[in-house]
């Protein structure tokens, strides 16, 4: 079964053209290739339009506007984004 978040379907009718209401952000993100996936275990599909649904354990809990980088969002890169707030805010203090 496959679930489907709230915040899921509010980026699907930000992002998805011609996608207006509930259902039809529903509908577009339940299909047989994204359900199919999530079963493989997959954490990303591409959608035809561009935009990615993001997969977390059989629940879509996003989409992603056409052109996010997926290989930006693994383990490695929320190293160096921390290390990079760490940074940012060392150097704030040390000017005030």
């Amino acid at each position: 079964m496959l679930t489907i978040t709230s915040h899921a379907i509010n980026r699907a009718m930000e992002r998805l053209p011609n996608v207006r209401s509930e259902g039809e952000a529903i509908a577009a993100l339940d299909t047989i290739a994204v359900r199919r996936a999530a079963e493989f275990g997959a954490r990303y599909v591409r959608l035809p339009t561009g935009q990615r649904v993001v997969l977390e354990g059989g629940t879509i809990t996003t989409v992603l506007p056409r052109g996010a980088h997926t290989w930006k969002m693994s383990s490695h890169w929320d190293r160096i984004r921390q290390r990079a707030r760490g940074w940012a805010r060392f150097y704030r203090e040390g000017d005030a």
